[in-house]
């Protein structure tokens, strides 16, 4: 990455000043080569890792309190500071989210400059390899969702489980997710349930509510299990239901056995012969 774009060859001014040196005649004080009145190109040159050695993507890279740039997949980032020797600078990083720094976070130094081995003057890398220590937790979505009477079960799988916008899951035929995923203690997150869009106009097409529903959740410092239970109903096939008529249905009399059938007639032959036998008036006593 270049810091600055303007190139000049060395050797130029260094005969610029050689000339200026003869240009004195006779007598005259030989000038002092002074590099604060030259630029030069100072490699500026960042290597961030983990603890564990492991490289740090996304560190952002600060030169006297701007963010010039942020470390690549390799932990790396280099540029090029075209600037007068001599000069202050200040080389910082700052901690990338799930990160904190241990070690290296700032350096301040003077630009040097020093010679080559084909004579020629070059300006010495700024460097800085900072340590840092993820702060990263594993944590568990456990989503459990189900159809109500007036949808259909079929609808509850294979629906897209997210964790701030990104696909994590899908549920299974059971309606059921389960998936680790790591974040940074201390922040928020919504998990959210994707829906299909329902369109009023097409036959086929299905009203889950609610629709896109999201669980906002807090991630701590402990691994945690974040659980979401949902149900889903459709509308449109509630309302319908709930304007067909109803049939009212009579509920046969209970059937007798043969058993019942015939201790009912023998009651009844009872009943009836008792019925038909003359009465007894009272016995005369003469």
């Amino acid at each position: 990455m270049n810091l600055s774009r303007s190139l000049r060859s060395l050797s130029a001014l260094l005969s610029i000043s050689l000339l200026a040196t003869l240009g004195l005649g006779c007598g005259a004080e030989e000038e002092v080569f002074n590099p604060a009145y030259h630029q030069f190109e100072f490699p500026i040159e960042v290597e961030a890792k983990d603890s564990a050695d492991n490289p740090v993507a996304g560190v952002p890279v600060v030169l006297d309190g701007n963010v010039v740039g942020y470390t690549g997949a390799d932990g790396l980032f280099e540029g090029i500071l075209w600037e007068y020797g001599e000069t202050e600078v200040t080389l910082a990083v700052r901690e990338p989210e799930g990160y904190r720094l241990v070690s290296g976070q700032e350096k301040t130094e003077h630009l040097r400059i020093t010679e080559g081995l084909d004579g020629y003057l070059r300006g010495l890398a700024v460097t800085l390899r900072p340590e840092l220590q993820s702060v990263q937790t594993e944590y568990m979505a456990w989503v459990q969702i189900s159809c109500d009477q007036y949808l259909d079960d079929k609808h509850c799988k294979d629906r897209p489980v997210l964790l701030d916008g990104q696909e994590i899951a899908r549920t299974d035929e059971h309606g059921q997710a389960r998936v680790t995923f790591i974040g940074v203690p201390d922040t928020k997150a919504t998990l959210s349930i994707r829906t299909p869009v329902h369109d009023p106009s097409a036959e086929d097409s299905v009203w889950m509510f609610p629709p896109n529903p999201n669980y906002p959740i807090e991630l701590g410092y402990d691994a945690t299990i974040f659980r979401v239970n949902q149900e889903f109903s459709d509308p449109a096939e509630q309302r319908a239901q709930e304007r067909r008529p109803t049939r009212r249905v009579r509920r046969a009399a209970p059937r007798q056995t043969q058993q019942q059938r015939q201790r009912q007639q023998q009651q009844q032959q009872q009943q009836q012969q008792e019925e038909e036998r003359p009465s007894r008036g009272p016995i005369p006593l003469f």
